[in-house]
């Protein structure tokens, strides 16, 4: 059993040297090789059919559930709804990123984004996980091609 993963995880790893799509997504903070190469495979080129990031977090089921009726707006917890696997990537790699800035704090050094540190000083750190996440959606611009590169500030944690 080992010895199939090992040959699955060299030809995912030798696909992904050869796709730039996949290099690109793999720079962003707390997304990775089977994370990049998963998003690559499943939506690839239909990330055109999307209008927006704000779409594709809601196609990966990233975004809070709404209960809302007249002028009172209630928000519940994420729909749920798409690609279970590729939410969980995304979700797992935010945490990451959350746990690395909880330890940058915990040293002393301040972060370069002050979003995640305001949405940790009011959020518990598996809802600001989530709403990491959702931020990630921005592989959309990626996938898309209608960026070449993501930018400092949306791209996740770095350190002053």
């Amino acid at each position: 059993m080992d010895r199939k993963i090992g040959v699955i995880e060299a030809q995912i790893r030798q696909w992904h040297q050869h796709n730039e799509a996949s290099q690109r997504l793999a720079q962003i903070p707390g997304i990775g090789l089977l994370t990049a190469s998963a998003l690559v495979g499943h939506i690839g080129t239909q990330a055109k059919g999307f209008i927006s990031r704000r779409h594709l977090a809601a196609y990966l089921g990233l975004v809070p559930r709404q209960h809302s009726s007249g002028g009172k707006q209630r928000l519940a917890h994420i729909s749920k709804r798409g690609d279970p696997y590729l939410r969980t990537r995304l979700i797992h790699g935010a945490r990451a990123v959350v746990r690395m800035y909880q330890g940058i704090q915990r040293r002393g050094q301040t972060l370069n984004d002050p979003w995640l540190e305001q949405l940790l000083a009011r959020k518990h750190p598996n809802q600001a996980a989530v709403a990491q996440a959702n931020r990630k959606a921005l592989v959309w611009a990626l996938l898309a091609g209608n960026v070449a590169c993501p930018s400092a500030r949306t791209s996740g944690v770095f350190i002053r």
